[in-house]
């Protein structure tokens, strides 16, 4: 049963950010198909189009958890990936500005929202699906392996790129190319919802409600009895967050502003995001053992050493040195800090504090940076990777530091621990 859990939980991890993904990674294509008049504000427009769907993660993960925390896990697990592939689909065959003109934006910018909502339900919904299955000393090794399989979701977008990029020429991937990772990924999500239409109710879950003991508001009870420890997780994401989103940028703009071919920049991502999955999952494993805590506050120091020389790498041309000074920090955020989080909130309320911290956190420091890395290079400021790398590099020290390192216990409490 466990091994059925661990996989259906993992491949919805991949459907779910492939879907998620493709917007970014196609940006330039999409820019052109919605926005051709748009001139160079238009991968403006588009990066704040996708930034929708990071916006409305918050908004989704409340709503997702609201229910996941009163009724149980298991049915809003199946929703979350049906919605993500409806949404996906219907970005595949929809009509372009030559169609519908700016219909086109406002349906995409709509279309892009529910993606957000999907997932701002679907990761916080696996990880605590997972993490009240699992026996405490294998906790950090399978939460990792949700990310390290979110991650892969992203590997098999980047791909997509690279095998259209190099079947199709520009002008087929302009004009119809780019809709075939939206439909691919969408079927595929449609395999992931039938999969999991067997999935039992979590142990610990069934014990609350056994107890009478299911919050009446989730979300007005996190802030009321763990306000420190939302502050403390949302800040556990920031490494996290902040890194992947350097990486799944890099396509666009390293083609737009590095002069870099738009193949290359696909091959950079994909082998970079394989190799951040399985040193991710590496990282998730050594933490059951030595503990979260130190993994995470060495992690952030790393990139507080790093972030000057990784800026200049990225600067010249070097992505392949950059992603070698990035690749260990960015792999012991991934790795580490679901399972911190998850192990920040009683049953009662752990969907809902995982989903306020992972998305909020998600939004903050990697969402909406496409937008405002576009916003400051328009504006003649090149250093925004750097003080990203800087700011969540230190968030996550501090963060880290302050939370209470419970890699060992159980989570079967229902009043807080310590």
């Amino acid at each position: 049963m466990l091994k059925k859990l661990v996989f259906i939980t993992c491949l919805g991890a991949v459907l779910e950010f492939l879907d998620f993904t493709i917007v970014i990674l196609f940006a330039n294509e999409l820019t052109l198909a919605f926005l051709p008049n748009a001139g160079e504000s238009g991968l403006l427009w588009l990066f704040a189009i996708y930034s929708l769907g990071s916006l409305s993660r918050p908004i989704g993960g409340i709503l997702f958890s609201h229910y996941g925390d009163k009724i149980g896990r298991k049915r809003l697990f199946r929703l979350s990936i049906i919605m993500m592939s409806g949404a996906t689909l219907a970005i595949g065959l929809l009509p372009t500005y030559s169609t519908l003109g700016l219909t086109s934006m406002i349906l995409l910018a709509i279309l892009r929202t529910l993606q957000g909502l999907s997932v701002g339900g679907e990761l916080p919904g696996a990880i605590v699906f997972a993490a009240e299955h699992v026996p405490p000393r294998h906790r950090g090794t399978l939460t990792a392996a949700i990310i390290a399989s979110a991650l892969l979701g992203l590997v098999l977008a980047s791909f997509m790129g690279v095998l259209l990029q190099h079947n199709l020429s520009t002008e087929h991937i302009n004009s119809w190319g780019w809709r075939l990772p939206f439909i691919a990924g969408s079927l595929l999500g449609i395999m992931g919802y039938y999969l999991r239409r067997g999935i039992v109710e979590t142990p610990l879950f069934s014990e609350i409600i056994n107890a009478s003991a299911i919050a009446e508001i989730p979300l007005a009870t996190l802030f009321k009895r763990q306000p420190k420890a939302v502050f403390i997780g949302i800040g556990l994401t920031a490494t996290a967050a902040s890194m992947v989103s350097i990486y799944i940028l890099l396509p666009p703009y390293a083609s737009r502003y590095l002069g870099f071919p738009a193949e290359k920049a696909f091959e950079f991502t994909t082998i970079t995001l394989l190799t951040l999955s399985i040193l991710s999952l590496a990282c998730g494993w050594l933490s059951d053992r030595v503990g979260r805590k130190p993994m995470l506050v060495t992690g952030g120091i790393i990139l507080l050493v790093i972030a000057q020389p990784t800026y200049e790498a990225m600067m010249a041309g070097s992505l392949w040195f950059m992603m070698a000074l990035t690749i260990v920090p960015a792999a012991i955020a991934n790795g580490c800090y679901v399972a911190s989080v998850s192990e920040l909130f009683p049953t009662q309320v752990r969907y809902t504090g995982l989903a306020v911290c992972i998305n909020v956190g998600v939004c903050v420091f990697g969402g909406c940076v496409p937008y405002m890395m576009e916003l400051l290079n328009q504006s003649g400021y090149s250093h925004g990777p750097l003080m990203l790398m800087l700011v969540t590099g230190t968030i996550t020290v501090v963060s880290s530091w302050a939370m209470v390192a419970r890699h060992g216990c159980s989570l079967g409490h229902i009043e807080t621990l310590g």
